[in-house]
């Protein structure tokens, strides 16, 4: 798991505790949604969607401080440009494992944000 604060924090600066709360719920809704899309996208080989969605996790995730899973999702995006299913679906499985985990490190740093 790895997150990096200094995103969060200045997300927090700029739209306030209270905003950037509804944000990370929404974000993380989102989240899990696009991890599933991803597994379709996958299994249906669509490799150009699939690596546009996995580009758009990859901005999303990095946004709130979750460098593993931005880096997880860049692999995925570059497996899927160069049409490698297995590599994508390899690397997907992970992001899956890890998503969880990386999410509930969030929540628990928002329960320290005052709203």
């Amino acid at each position: 798991m790895g997150l990096d604060r200094r995103p969060i924090d200045q997300m927090v600066l700029d739209v306030g505790g209270e905003a950037f709360q509804r944000l990370a719920r929404l974000f993380e809704d989102e989240t899990r949604g696009a991890v599933v899309a991803l597994r379709a996208l996958l299994i249906a080989e669509d490799w150009r969607e699939l690596g546009r969605q996995a580009h758009s996790l990859k901005h999303a995730t990095s946004s709130f401080g979750l460098t593993v899973l931005a880096a997880r999702a860049a692999r995925i995006e570059k497996a899927a440009d160069a049409h490698k299913g297995p590599e994508a679906d390899a690397q997907l499985a992970v992001l899956e494992a890890e998503v969880d985990g990386d999410l509930a490190e969030l929540d628990r740093l928002l329960r320290t944000i005052d709203a």
